[in-house]
């Protein structure tokens, strides 16, 4: 038995009285599979090869929020360790997402279930199945819907309103899914646009003002653009980007310790190192992970460092100044709604990406940070329902003081606004 299981095993009986037992099994991604018997309700858990333990149903649980359940968690040990010795009872909260995390192997989670109930059948009725298989004594089912609109999160669990599936009053519904779920779906998608308009509070930034910019832009970085009329296509940029929020402006040199570049070492400095990654060139973030631009962007995001002086690598304002320069590859990070809510929300999704896709994992201010988070933006476009970005441009076109007949650029291939969009209105639809 590995010492790793055993560790759970031991904590289970000395913590929480528990007898218990255990199966396990190899999955495809190297992790061990395990299966404890004996506690009803039990979820499968993880051990990866370096020995960090993981739930893969569970997208989000830190020490203090195990705290604030009342959970007697083992202080100075791991948010993983902790989170499978009260796994049962993780699984069994009302609110718990029972959508598989990105990365596992869910054959394995099946196999091994499966290996448990052979090998201990008179415990079957109490050993955890797999939501959507089959519900135990203490395990809480899996939706694949979303919850329902304009109803209080108790409420969205007890009487679920799935987007395209009639109803059905014996089964329970979460109101928290992945966010994949609102790209694959033509409902989802439109409800997430919808739930972002209404976060965002109807700010005029958000969405015309913003097509404007796009439109400085194209004259901006147009190659054929005279020397002298680029610069003054893109101060109207950098000015709007520079000025304060409460003024109306994107408040990118908010928290600097001093000057921002100036708009003439700014724009140079974009079109000498992002040359490749200009719009006119085609790269765009559907097709990110397929082109050859990768290896050097960390590089030349890495030059970016001193365009806003803090502490650390600026990504806010890195990411809003080349958004504008290519909006169909760069999306905007904040700190503010992207960090400190979105990728909260959808922290371990976020994470187990990185982890299946190669990217190193890293949750900082840095450049491999924004490259990872464009990576999941790709991956997630790229599981996208056929008609995503056309519904974006119809749902963009009816938004209030969008005017689309004149513009610049074709709006059904702002593909990192799309996705921008979308990722928030999943986090506000959850709220």
């Amino acid at each position: 038995m590995s010492s790793h299981v055993q560790a759970i095993l031991t904590l289970l009986k000395d913590t929480r009285s528990l007898a218990a037992q255990s199966v396990t099994t190899t999955g495809s991604d190297g992790r061990l599979y395990v299966q404890v018997v004996g506690v009803p309700g039990f979820p499968v858990f993880t051990i990866n090869p370096t020995g960090k333990y993981d739930l893969p149903f569970e997208h989000s649980f830190t020490n203090d929020g195990m705290m604030k359940m009342g959970l007697p968690i083992l202080v100075g040990r791991s948010e993983g360790l902790n989170a499978v010795l009260f796994a049962d009872q993780l699984a069994a909260r009302t609110r718990n997402r029972h959508d598989l995390c990105v990365g596992f192997d869910p054959d394995a989670i099946e196999r091994v279930r499966e290996m448990a109930v052979k090998a201990h059948p008179q415990e079957s009725p109490k050993i955890w199945r797999k939501p959507g298989n089959g519900i135990s004594n203490n395990a809480a089912p899996r939706t694949e819907f979303l919850p329902p609109r304009n109803q209080s999160r108790q409420a969205a669990c007890t009487h679920p309103a799935p987007l395209s599936s009639p109803q059905t009053a014996s089964r329970q519904y979460s109101p928290a899914v992945g966010a994949c779920r609102y790209f694959e779906t033509e409902d989802g998608e439109i409800r997430a646009l919808e739930a972002c308009r209404s976060f965002l509070g109807g700010k005029d930034w958000a969405v015309s003002a913003r097509l404007k910019l796009y439109d400085a832009s194209r004259y901006a970085f147009n190659p054929n653009c005279p020397t002298g009329d680029d610069l003054g296509w893109f101060r109207k940029i950098y000015d709007d980007l520079v000025l304060p929020a409460p003024a109306g402006g994107w408040g990118i040199a908010r928290n600097a310790s001093g000057p921002l570049w100036s708009a003439e070492k700014t724009l140079h400095t974009i079109k000498h190192e992002f040359s490749s990654c200009s719009w006119s060139k085609g790269v765009a973030l559907m097709n990110f992970r397929n082109v050859s631009i990768q290896p050097p962007l960390v590089s030349s995001l890495e030059k970016m460092r001193t365009f806003k002086p803090v502490a650390h690598w600026p990504v806010m304002a890195v990411s809003k100044v080349l958004h504008f320069y290519n909006p169909e590859l760069f999306p905007i990070y904040d700190n503010e709604v992207i960090c400190n809510k979105v990728l909260r929300r959808f922290k371990n999704e976020f994470r187990e990406f990185c982890m299946a896709s190669s990217p190193p994992y890293d949750f900082g201010d840095t450049p491999i940070f924004y490259r990872n988070y464009m990576f999941w933006g790709a991956s997630l476009l790229a599981s996208a329902h056929p008609r995503f970005m056309d519904v974006f441009a119809e749902w963009l076109a009816k938004q209030p003081g969008v005017d689309l007949s004149k513009r610049q650029f074709d709006v059904s291939r702002l593909f990192a606004t799309a996705y921008e969009y979308v990722i928030i209105g999943a986090y506000a639809d959850q709220i």
